[in-house]
């Protein structure tokens, strides 16, 4: 998988290019954070994959069913039982992209929204594995540093879903937002941090905050309604192929088949064991334990 590695960091801003794959991240020497607290047509409304109803807080404990997927780098799709890492093949996600995958966030509504190399989204139902595309158009807020973008489908308590999009927009860390089936997106606002690592995954919680992960270990802490930054630590995680996945209260760290967890508390980053997966994307509905 050959992608572009960013740098960007503010003031000044930079974008430094360079040549590799995601499971290389070439950035300046290491500076040390402070810890702070329509392509195509309109989707069918009616398609099986959106027409779900959508659970609300009280009845959605995150041990309802079958919420935690894992998405491998030939496009397998496995659910993930947080509790034992234990994952069961649930078959190929066959989406109309020649690229290879990239990153993916799930809703509680039973779909997925899944992003290829060629930076479309595309919508997967996760019953049945079929994939549509969707009216989304790359290049929306400027965000023209295609490879940059990470997802995430979160929610505040008692609000509906909404798609969070992180990135390089016009020559800004920016965070914006989006109706998960319209997917146009509205500015949330630039991203203060330093430095800034580009390539990144992210992932959300039913609080409204998002997780930023990049390979080498730089971890962020947005607040959904502002983008304002709530944590930025360097953790001790360095990956090749990896991902960031919310549970509940819980931040999961991916890792060349390795799983992890980050104790935001304390900062401390526990390995938990191995799913011999090679993860690009973990994901789990937004649910409130």
């Amino acid at each position: 998988m050959i992608r572009p590695i960013f740098l960007a960091s503010l003031a000044p801003f930079i974008v430094a290019v360079a040549c590799g794959a995601r499971t290389e991240l070439l950035g300046p020497e290491t500076q040390q954070p402070d810890a702070t607290h329509a392509r195509d047509a309109e989707p069918d409304m009616h398609d099986a994959s959106i027409d779900v109803p959508v659970i609300d807080d009280v009845a959605s404990g995150c041990d309802g069913g079958v919420t935690a997927y894992l998405w491998d780098v030939t496009g397998n799709l496995y659910t993930f039982e947080p509790s034992t890492l234990a994952t069961t093949l649930l078959g190929p996600v066959s989406c109309p992209a020649t690229e290879p995958p990239w990153t993916f966030s799930v809703s509680r509504a039973g779909f997925a929204l899944m992003i290829y190399e060629d930076w479309n989204i595309y919508r997967v139902n996760l019953t049945t594995l079929a994939c549509e595309t969707t009216a989304f158009v790359p290049s929306q807020l400027g965000f023209d540093v295609q490879g940059e973008e990470a997802i995430a489908i979160s929610r505040e308590p008692n609000t509906p879903e909404k798609l969070y999009v992180y990135g390089v927009s016009n020559g800004m860390p920016t965070l914006a937002v989006a109706d998960p089936v319209a997917l146009v997106l509205s500015e949330v606002g630039a991203v203060n941090a330093m430095p800034q690592l580009f390539p990144a995954d992210m992932q959300g919680n039913a609080q409204g905050d998002l997780f930023v992960l990049s390979n080498d270990g730089q971890l962020l802490e947005l607040d959904s309604a502002n983008a304002a930054v709530l944590l930025n630590v360097q953790t001790t995680f360095q990956a090749g192929d990896w991902a960031v996945m919310t549970y509940g209260n819980q931040v999961f760290f991916f890792a060349d088949g390795v799983v992890s967890l980050e104790d935001i508390a304390t900062q401390t980053l526990t390995t938990l064991g191995n799913t011999n997966i090679p993860v690009v994307g973990a994901s789990a509905a937004p649910c409130v334990p």
